[in-house]
């Protein structure tokens, strides 16, 4: 005779994601980003070499993460595509607000100036 085994399925299981105040999904509670997850497994990453890498992940949220994303990869997909869009948008604005052209020549400037006085 085969024991009879009591295993609950939860059907409901929450995901642990959730957006910040700014919108970005960040996994289990953590600053880690659902972009850093995906990316990681996109490279290849298992499981464990992301927790590895990220070690404020737990193992089981990001099984489930990763779970959610191969079962919605068109809606992960158009985030991941909008948080390209938006960090391509602050990296121009940083570009042009810190005007990279011209710094080497500022900063030997000031070198220079800096070794006169000593």
């Amino acid at each position: 005779m085969v024991p009879s085994m009591n295993l609950v399925i939860e059907q409901a299981e929450r995901v642990p994601l959730a957006p910040d105040a700014r919108g970005v999904i960040r996994v289990g509670g953590s600053r880690v980003t659902l972009d850093t997850v995906a990316s990681a497994f996109e490279r290849g990453a298992t499981p464990e070499e992301i927790v590895q890498q990220y070690p404020t992940l737990g193992l089981a949220d990001v099984y489930s993460v990763l779970g959610y994303l191969l079962r919605h990869q068109a809606e992960v997909g158009a985030y991941l595509c909008q948080q390209a869009a938006r960090a391509a948008v602050v990296r121009q604005e940083n570009e042009q607000r810190s005007e990279a052209q011209g710094v080497r020549a500022r900063l030997l400037a000031r070198r220079a100036i800096a070794s006169t006085r000593s």
